[in-house]
């Protein structure tokens, strides 16, 4: 059965993170995109390439970079339990953090390696890799519902 988006936003855990114990993850909150709101990107990336008379492509790697970069930053809503690694030296002193502002969210997509930039820029098109992380109902909100 086909399904429209169930949520705005999903709480995921990459694949290479799965097998981490439940603690040791990380755990990104990623907005679900439509086709519509993919329309943008999709142009972003068309202006970074260029068709040579062989048929093959130049990336102009400037607006290539740019353009994944909002793509990213358009997805990502917060992040739970991730620490930075040694580009970000004041961010690694603090350890394992959430957060959810966007200067740290630009900073993020520079430390993360691309195939987790793409992997994070799939599942807000709706390809899941990894997991995703659903909520479970408290006890109290089992007995309202009953």
């Amino acid at each position: 059965m086909a399904k429209g988006i169930q949520k705005a936003v999903i709480k995921y855990v990459l694949a290479d993170d799965v097998d981490e114990l439940p603690e040791d993850r990380t755990i990104f909150h990623i907005r679900q995109l439509s086709f519509e709101e993919t329309i943008p990107s999709t142009k972003r990336i068309q202006k970074a390439l260029t068709q040579k008379p062989d048929g093959s492509f130049d990336t102009n790697e400037k607006i290539y970079l740019k353009a994944k970069k909002l793509d990213f930053i358009e997805s990502l809503v917060k992040v739970e339990n991730y620490a930075f690694g040694h580009r970000f030296s004041e961010l690694q002193k603090k350890g394992v953090i959430d957060f959810d502002d966007q200067s740290t969210i630009h900073l993020l997509f520079e430390d993360l390696t691309p195939d987790w930039v793409n992997e994070i820029i799939e599942v807000a098109r709706g390809n899941l890799k990894g997991i995703e992380i659903k909520d479970e109902l408290s006890k109290d909100d089992a007995l309202e519902d009953a």
